[in-house]
């Protein structure tokens, strides 16, 4: 009977060591290559000796055996704006075989910072995130023309804006594709409003370069007691790895208040956005608003988007905001935090 012993260089291969330095013009070969090729041959070699009636010995040297049980792992990597498009585990025993995450179908487009998703087009089931938006106008004025603050409302054509106007909020993955929100819309110290939202995806188009929805919003004004609900269509469309695009068209009626202006409004929003990196993202936001008489309101709002971390977002922008011919400055930030 024969009987086989460990060969230290291939210990010392199992164990990713290195005998000696790389030669010049030597041809470099993965180190998982040279394991499975190197324990394939071995296989082979003992299986065809006459003498060979047990189970070689190489097998049971630790590292050997460690080796054999490592389960097989498939990851893809991280798209531009650091989002996995692609991650999950496949184990190579069957029985362990689990999945972490599942993509999202559709491309990877960033968020608009003043009028936001509930969580991206096609979101997965049980994502959560927390963040909070708010709005410091650089001058405070009254006026008749609407101006749907995205923080207090539709219900700011009668009155002066505060000098901070700031709304956390919370959103759901309710299951695949539909998603929830509930914000609380303040100014100051003061909950001015009730918001609550939900988001659904239709499908994506275009090899996955296209993905669309709609959006629908239920405002409650704690104020004067007038509800406003918002009906939105929401596109996303990829052109390339760094530019992307959002657009929002809808409208609302406000019900149940003293407002002198028409209580319908259209709503118009586009977005387009430039990835520069992993950690930067740099942009525009135009936030259109008409009544049905003809009057009308634009908020433009360069922004730029960072992401130290997967799970984690700043978004800071200052912009300007159109109205009965003037121009009005405002700075906008929101702080994201996925869970």
């Amino acid at each position: 009977m024969l009987k086989h012993s460990a060969n230290p260089v291939f210990l010392s291969l199992l164990r990713g060591e290195r005998a000696g330095g790389r030669g010049k013009g030597a041809v470099a070969m993965p180190l998982s290559t040279v394991r499975w090729l190197l324990l394939v041959l071995g296989t082979v070699l003992l299986s065809a000796s006459p003498g060979f009636t047990q189970t070689p010995e190489i097998l049971h040297v630790p590292e050997v055996a460690s080796f054999l049980h490592q389960p097989t792992r498939l990851t893809w990597p991280e798209s531009s704006n650091g989002e996995r498009s692609r991650k999950w585990q496949e184990s190579s025993r069957g029985d362990d075989d689990e999945r972490e995450e599942r993509p999202r179908p559709g491309p990877n487009v960033p968020e608009p910072m003043v009028f936001d998703l509930i969580r991206p087009l096609g979101v997965r089931q049980g994502e959560l995130e927390a963040n909070v938006l708010g709005f410091i106008p650089f001058r405070r004025v009254k006026t008749r023309t609407p101006q749907f603050s995205f923080i207090t409302g539709a219900d700011q054509s009668t009155k002066k804006r505060t000098p901070f106007e700031w709304a956390p909020e919370i959103e759901y993955g309710v299951f695949d594709n539909f998603a929830v929100e509930f914000e609380l819309p303040m100014s100051l110290g003061q909950v001015e409003a009730f918001k609550l939202a939900a988001q659904y995806t239709f499908g994506t188009g275009f090899d996955e370069q296209f993905i669309h929805g709609i959006q629908g919003i239920l405002f409650i004004d704690r104020t004067n007691g007038a509800v406003t609900p918002t009906l939105l269509y929401l596109t996303a469309l990829r052109f390339d790895p760094v530019y992307s695009l959002q657009t929002m068209l809808g409208f609302s009626h406000e019900f149940g208040s003293d407002n002198p202006m028409s209580p319908t409004l259209i709503l118009f929003n586009l977005a387009v956005f430039a990835e520069l990196d992993k950690l930067w993202t740099v942009g525009f936001e135009t936030n259109y608003i008409a009544d049905l008489d003809g009057t009308a309101g634009l908020l433009f709002m360069p922004q730029v988007h960072w992401n130290p971390t997967e799970k984690f977002t700043l978004q800071v922008g200052v912009g300007t905001r159109a109205q009965e011919g003037s121009f009005i400055g405002e700075g906008v930030f929101r702080v994201i935090q996925e869970f």
